[in-house]
């Protein structure tokens, strides 16, 4: 993911959100309740750590952090966001998506095998494998929204904890001088089935009809608990961007 262009459009809202007139007294209050489509992509990858005293967890540790990077992930569904006051109001829903990480120039491995204990090596030929590991989750939030204005650009505020119910890992390998991908589907019995990932955000809804409105966020995540049962600690880390759709349910 580039991450120009995404700035650029949040500072287009920004301005926006800053010079257009208020309408409110043209359209009358608004019941902040509604529905909303969402998408969004970020760049994540994970954070592991291990207890120093531990043999098994730096030997783990030494074999994992050297060839993982970042990785583009994207997510979509659903939001229900339920008004509580004037400017407070609660924020649920359901989406789909694939935080992970990726895999560059080694030597053939089995991503069916344990990611921990793989041992992995550097291809000098330049003519190895790139896997992309996507933990694929079904994402429920629940967040507090602090809406600053009501007018034709409404700014807020978002925090909140995420729970995430893991269903399976697409692996995805491309092979020196091959076109495409190969995809294995791994159901990982190591990774805990339910997850915890805190979010704070900053966005902004412009209100195109009485009914709708359309709305951009920059969103950072980081998970709370422990991804999955090892001597490692393991957590999913993101910043990115979502956008979408508002209908306003009266």
């Amino acid at each position: 993911m580039n991450i120009k262009p995404t700035l650029i459009i949040f500072l287009i809202t920004g301005l926006i959100c800053s010079s257009t007139p208020d309408l409110s007294a043209q359209w009358g209050p608004k019941i902040s309740n509604s529905i909303d489509l969402i998408l969004g992509v970020d760049m994540g990858f994970r954070i592991i750590d291990y207890n120093q005293t531990s043999q098994t967890g730096a030997r783990e540790y030494q074999n994992r952090s050297e060839f993982e990077t970042y990785k583009p992930n994207y997510r979509f569904g659903l939001n229900y966001v339920r008004g509580v006051s004037r400017s407070l109001s609660l924020k649920t829903g359901v989406r789909l998506s694939n935080p992970g990480f990726t895999i560059s120039g080694v030597d053939d491995i089995d991503p069916t095998e344990n990611i921990n204990t793989i041992e992995k090596q550097l291809n000098t030929n330049r003519q190895g494998s790139d896997f992309k590991y996507g933990y694929q989750l079904i994402e429920i939030p629940l967040g507090l929204r602090y809406t600053l204005t009501k007018q034709t650009c409404e700014p807020f505020f978002e925090i909140g904890i995420s729970t995430n119910l893991y269903w399976r890992t697409k692996i995805k390998r491309k092979r020196y001088n091959q076109s495409g991908f190969s995809t294995t589907i791994v159901h990982d019995k190591k990774i805990k089935k339910l997850n915890y990932v805190g979010f704070l955000s900053l966005g902004g809804n412009i209100n195109l009809t009485p009914d709708f409105s359309g709305f951009t966020q920059l969103i950072a995540r980081y998970q709370l608990n422990q991804l999955r049962e090892s001597a490692l600690s393991e957590r999913i880390v993101s910043i990115g961007f979502e956008c979408g759709i508002r209908r306003y349910i009266y």
